[in-house]
């Protein structure tokens, strides 16, 4: 498996999950709910589509060539030929309208794609399975880690404020309800940072039990999760409610089956 294409699907799974998900509520919605007319809304309603559809189509290639060499290098270049002009019409558009070339954040999705697929086609590292798995945990949890840090200095996104992402990561609101502290929320991103580097060791059998330790603690949170809404009704109002069934939940039985198949290759 080549590295810098599977980091490329990686970041391109992150992007689709922000257009289809987040765009999807903050941009696609609010235009159709507009005084626009109606045949504005229905060419923006195809328009958005099909750039769901490319992306979606775009994301499988990447996964494709980082699994297979067979029409790699097209898949690579068709990938880095889409993201790269999109950057650029979004450069433009930046420019013609605030005067500012890099103030729209697409580019700062689309762009990484595009470099990373460019920077593959020189790239002669390849992966195997343990490896692929052991890649995806450190780029996963390395990325929560990261995120978690930046929420412990007082950022705020995805939220426009600190009492938005409480409502959005934590599930309460209200004037009690507080983000949890900036040393709680540094101790989660270092555990975070720990467990992104245990995939590079191996303790024998203390190792594989940790795995499975590991394992069995992301798959209650992600099964756990899904049934939250029995006794944190409260929560399921908020927009914590839906980005736990959309990501939180799915996202941490994906890291379960991944430590499982740690478990399996160790």
């Amino acid at each position: 498996m080549h590295v810098f294409v599977l980091i490329a699907a990686l970041w391109a799974s992150i992007c689709l999950w922000i257009h289809t998900v987040l765009g999807h509520h903050r941009v696609h919605l609010k235009i159709q709910a507009s005084d626009a007319p109606r045949f504005a809304k229905a060419t923006m309603w195809a328009c958005w589509h099909v750039v769901t559809g490319i992306l979606a189509f775009m994301t499988l290639g990447l996964y494709y060539a980082a699994l297979f060499t067979e029409l790699r290098d097209a898949v690579i270049i068709l990938a880095a030929s889409l993201t790269l002009a999109f950057s650029a019409i979004f450069v433009l558009v930046g420019w013609r309208v605030y005067r500012k070339p890099f103030i729209m954040p697409q580019i700062y999705l689309l762009a990484p794609i595009g470099l990373l697929s460019a920077l593959s086609l020189q790239s002669l590292e390849v992966m195997d399975g343990p490896q692929f798995v052991i890649w995806s945990l450190c780029i996963v949890l390395s990325l929560l880690s990261v995120l978690h840090l930046y929420w412990a200095f007082g950022g705020s996104w995805p939220a426009k404020s600190r009492a938005e992402l409480t409502e959005l990561v934590v599930g309460t609101s209200g004037t009690k309800s507080k983000f949890p502290s900036r040393t709680a929320t540094i101790g989660v991103s270092l555990c975070l940072a720990l467990m992104a580097a245990l995939p590079f060791l191996s303790f024998d059998k203390i190792y594989v039990w940790v795995v499975y330790g590991l394992t069995a603690l992301f798959a209650v949170r992600g099964v756990g999760g899904f049934l939250e809404y029995r006794f944190r009704p409260s929560a399921q109002e908020l927009p914590y409610g839906k980005y736990n069934r959309l990501l939180y939940s799915p996202l941490s039985l994906a890291v379960a089956c991944l430590w499982f198949a740690l478990g399996q290759f160790t």
